[in-house]
């Protein structure tokens, strides 16, 4: 997942939930020691990535939030110690995250994740697909708004969160105005103290 010399990287333990969280806490401890080099990189990282996209698509696969969710936070936590990712990092996350068959799926990150997932998208440097992030992102929690408010009101900062990725990143403006329609305006109306 991360390579902190000119050695093969490290391969972490990639079964379950809990092996990644042993895997995430094992890059993060790996980048504390070796701060020289923070790079995310690697076949590693790649391989399990596309892992990932088989137990994600389709709506039948059971736990597939959960493997992503958890592969979300890991690319988070080596993104937040300031490691650079790539962009072929982020396209591969996001090829995981697609290939949910409906947009709404994204819910299944919940507040956090989404969160998380735009963070990294954010470090990825030169990444050309922030577009799509968008439209998709939008297209996601405007479907079915009400189903997308109670993770809003349990972690309220990903309202400015998406509303600044999508200021910084939308290519059509009617994008941005969807979110605010449907998501910003009501949800600020029911609750205006979160918001």
């Amino acid at each position: 997942l991360v390579a902190t010399s000119d050695a093969a990287p490290v391969v972490p333990p990639w079964r379950g939930a809990q092996g990644v969280a042993a895997a995430a806490a094992a890059v993060v401890a790996e980048s504390e020691t070796q701060a020289s080099d923070r790079s995310v990189r690697g076949s590693a990282t790649h391989a399990r990535l596309a892992e990932l996209r088989g137990p994600c698509a389709g709506s039948a696969a059971e736990g597939a939030g959960g493997a992503l969710s958890a592969a979300v936070s890991a690319h988070f936590l080596v993104a937040r110690r300031g490691a650079p990712v790539l962009p072929e990092v982020a396209t591969d996350l996001w090829a995981a995250v697609t290939s949910f068959e409906e947009p709404e799926r994204l819910r299944e990150l919940g507040g956090r994740g989404v969160c998380d997932l735009l963070y990294v998208f954010q470090a990825a440097r030169g990444w050309q697909m922030h577009a799509a992030v968008c439209a998709v992102l939008v297209e996601g929690m405007c479907r079915d708004p009400d189903t997308f408010m109670l993770d809003l009101l349990l972690w309220p900062q990903t309202v400015a969160l998406v509303a600044d990725y999508l200021a910084r990143h939308a290519a059509q403006p009617q994008i941005v105005a969807r979110f605010l329609g449907l998501i910003l305006v009501p949800l600020w109306a029911q609750y205006p103290k979160p918001v």
